[in-house]
């Protein structure tokens, strides 16, 4: 009988390092898969934080652009209508001096008796 209850015990103890064995495996297991997880969740995460942050930087370089373009065509536009007003100075003066052109030709045309006129008829 002792020797019988020194086996069972033997088969017991080592039923139970194995089964002690297969568990402390797979615990280990689950640390592992959960530690992947857990690197794989801060690699996303932080590979989202660059992707935001270059899509920030990205938005402020185009937001930047976009307000220079803007002050460009507004001292464009500014340039334009300052040649514009400018040119219809200009414009005005020749109509002014075409008119004392035709006025002076007139009042000489008239003292010498259509004599210019003549001459161009000739």
């Amino acid at each position: 009988m002792t020797i019988e209850l020194t086996a069972t015990f033997a088969g017991l103890l080592f039923g139970s390092v194995g089964t002690l064995l297969t568990v402390r495996n797979h615990v280990r297991q689950v640390n592992r898969d959960w530690r992947e997880k857990w690197e794989a969740e801060i690699h996303r995460k932080a590979q989202a934080e660059v992707k935001e942050y270059a899509a920030q930087r990205d938005f402020a370089h185009l937001q930047k652009n976009y307000e220079q373009q803007k002050k460009a065509i507004e001292m464009l536009q500014e340039e334009t209508d300052e040649q514009g007003r400018t040119l219809v100075e200009v414009q005005t003066t020749m109509k002014g001096m075409f008119h004392q052109v035709n006025a002076i030709a007139a009042k000489l045309d008239a003292s010498t008796g259509g004599w210019t006129r003549q001459q161009q008829r000739d």
